[in-house]
């Protein structure tokens, strides 16, 4: 993950989204939500970026993919391997049918078979 509270600092200097991508190392997709950020929560200083604590970056910088995953139903990986090593192999499509017949819930999905 970039350094966001550096992207930050860097787009309050006056650094083009060139500069900052060339001193941070990072993408100008992550320079685009810094500069989102910014703009949103009208931070105009350095001093206003120092003051950010570790869980207020997060909260503006929050992964989405984490959220994804709490949406579907978890997979038992180990009872997959241990039913797909010895002689008595099951297919993989057998074990994702009966994985897809396990009761889920609330909202929660289930993950299709080329993820499973």
């Amino acid at each position: 993950m970039p350094d966001c509270n550096k992207i930050m600092d860097l787009l309050v200097q006056g650094h083009s989204y060139g500069q900052v991508q060339a001193l941070a190392g990072c993408s100008h997709r992550a320079i685009s939500k810094a500069n989102r950020v910014l703009d949103e929560e009208q931070f105009s200083t350095r001093e206003q970026l120092r003051d950010l604590s570790a869980k207020e970056l997060d909260r503006f910088f929050s992964d989405e993919s984490r959220q994804a995953a709490s949406q579907f139903v978890a997979i038992d990986v180990e009872a997959v391997l241990k039913a797909r090593i010895g002689r008595k192999k099951l297919a993989l499509t057998v074990l994702c049918a009966r994985y897809l017949g396990s009761e889920g819930t609330g909202k929660t999905r289930f993950y299709w078979y080329e993820r499973f």
